[in-house]
C-alpha cells in the first residue's frame, strides 16, 4: 500500500521494488514471508513458521502468551519488534539491566572497582547502539530504529559480560575477601611465611610476568605489575580488611612495588607496623 493506504498495482513502484519493509525486514516476494536472520515470519498468521529456542521458556513462561513459542513479540507487533526472531527490546533491556545489578553486587562484595563496570557497560549500549543503527542505515531503514534495536542486544550483553567478570573476579579474590587481612612488606618470601603463620592473605605476583617481559621488556612489565599489585591493595582497603606491615627486614629501601604499596595504605584506618 501507499501512503494514503491504497494498494500499490505498478510492479515498477518503489514500494514494490524495495525488498526492506516492515520493521525494516526484508521481503520474500516468493513465499510471502518476512526473514528475520534466524527466522521467517508469517505477516497472514501472525507467528513465525518454526518455533524458538526452547531456552527462552526459562525466561517468558511466566508472561501471557510466554508458552506459545511462534509468537511474534508476545502478539504485539504494534509496539515492540523482534530483528533476529528471539526476544523484544524491552525483556533484552529487563535481562540487561538484572545481570548488570548482579554484576555490581559481586564486584563491590569483591572489593572491584564499579568504574570499569559502569564504562563498559556503557560502550556496549552505546556501541551496539551505534552499530546496528549504522547497518539499519545503510540497508535503507530508520537509524534511530536500528540504534534503539543494537543498544538493546548491548544491554543484554553488557550486563551478561559484566555479570560473568564479576563472577570470575569473586571466585578469584575469594580467599581475600574470607580472609581477616593481608600481609606486605619488602621480599615476598618474608610476607608469605608471616602470612602463612598467621592465617592472613598476600599478593599474589601477576601472571604472565616473564613472558611480557621476554616480548614487550621490563620496563613495561614491571608497570603493568605495580599497576596490579596496586589494584589489588586499593581492593584491600575497599574490603577494609587489616594490613600487617612487617617492615623492610634488614633492606635499605622499600623498592618500586612494596614502596608503592606504603603510599596507598599511608591514610588508612586498619594500616597496623608489625
Amino acid at each position: 500500500m501507499d501512503a494514503n493506504g491504497a494498494d500499490i498495482t505498478d510492479v515498477n513502484h518503489i514500494g514494490v521494488l524495495n525488498p526492506f519493509r516492515y520493521r525494516s525486514y526484508f521481503y520474500d516476494e516468493e513465499t510471502g514471508l518476512y526473514y528475520l536472520k534466524t527466522r521467517y515470519y508469517d505477516p497472514e498468521t501472525g507467528r513465525f513458521i518454526t518455533i524458538d529456542d526452547i531456552a527462552i521458556l526459562d525466561t517468558t513462561r511466566d508472561y501471557t502468551n510466554g508458552l506459545n513459542l511462534y509468537a511474534y513479540c508476545f502478539n504485539d507487533p504494534v509496539n515492540t519488534s523482534d530483528d533476529e526472531g528471539d526476544m523484544p527490546n524491552w525483556l533484552k533491556w529487563l535481562l540487561g539491566i538484572l545481570t548488570f545489578i548482579g554484576a555490581v553486587a559481586l564486584t563491590v562484595l569483591s572489593g572491584g572497582s564499579l568504574t570499569p563496570v559502569f564504562v563498559g557497560m556503557g560502550i556496549s549500549i552505546i556501541g551496539g547502539g551505534l552499530l546496528q543503527g549504522t547497518i539499519t542505515a545503510v540497508n535503507g531503514g530508520s537509524f534511530w530504529q536500528g540504534f534503539a534495536d543494537g543498544a538493546a542486544d548491548g544491554a543484554l550483553w553488557g550486563g551478561i559480560f559484566a555479570l560473568a567478570g564479576a563472577s570470575i573476579s569473586f571466585i578469584k579474590n575469594i580467599n581475600l575477601i574470607r580472609s581477616n587481612g593481608v600481609v606486605i612488606g619488602k621480599g615476598m618470601e618474608r610476607v608469605g611465611y608471616v602470612a602463612d603463620q598467621l592465617a592472613l592473605a598476600k599478593y599474589t605476583p601477576m601472571k604472565g610476568y616473564k613472558f611480557i617481559s621476554k616480548v614487550f621488556g621490563t620496563k613495561i612489565a614491571d608497570k603493568l605489575s605495580i599497576a596490579h599489585n596496586r589494584a589489588w591493595i586499593r581492593r584491600v582497603m575497599r574490603l577494609n580488611k587489616r594490613v600487617l606491615d612487617i617492615g623492610l627486614g634488614g633492606a635499605v629501601s622499600a623498592g618500586a612495588w612494596y614502596g608503592m604499596e606504603l603510599q596507598e595504605v599511608a591514610d588508612y584506618i586498619w594500616y597496623m607496623l608489625f
